[in-house]
């Protein structure tokens, strides 16, 4: 939440939404789930977590997802410890290193897209 106004500051044009129980989200009536995260865009999403990138908190991201998104086991290696601090930027979930990522996954907009549709079954 601490870097939403550094993003809208920076004109960096991303949609952001919190997915607390995808359980939850899917009794909203359709009308709502579309408007929130409409079907196309499960294949332009990165994910802030503090949780693992093998549980994303939605289900059928797309295949660059991996790529773009921060978690704290972002490379596959357990944190060495110490003051909260420490761990959180040792995670890259610290307000800078989430705004560098999203920042790129903005960025990359059209790089994803154009490998997307390279990579699309025809």
């Amino acid at each position: 939440m601490k870097v939403l106004p550094r993003l809208q500051q920076a004109g960096i044009n991303v949609k952001v939404i919190s997915a607390v129980s995808e359980e939850l989200f899917d009794h909203q009536p359709k009308a709502y789930r579309d408007s929130v995260l409409p079907a196309e865009a499960l294949n332009d999403v990165m994910v802030v977590s503090s949780g693992t990138r093998r549980m994303w908190p939605v289900r059928n991201l797309g295949t660059l997802t991996d790529a773009y998104s921060l978690t704290s086991d972002w490379d596959n290696q357990w944190l060495t410890g110490g003051l909260e601090k420490e761990v959180i930027e040792e995670a890259h979930l610290d307000p800078e290193s989430i705004f560098k990522g999203i920042s790129r996954f903005a960025a990359d907009h059209e790089k994803r897209a154009a490998l997307q549709s390279v990579m699309a079954p025809a």
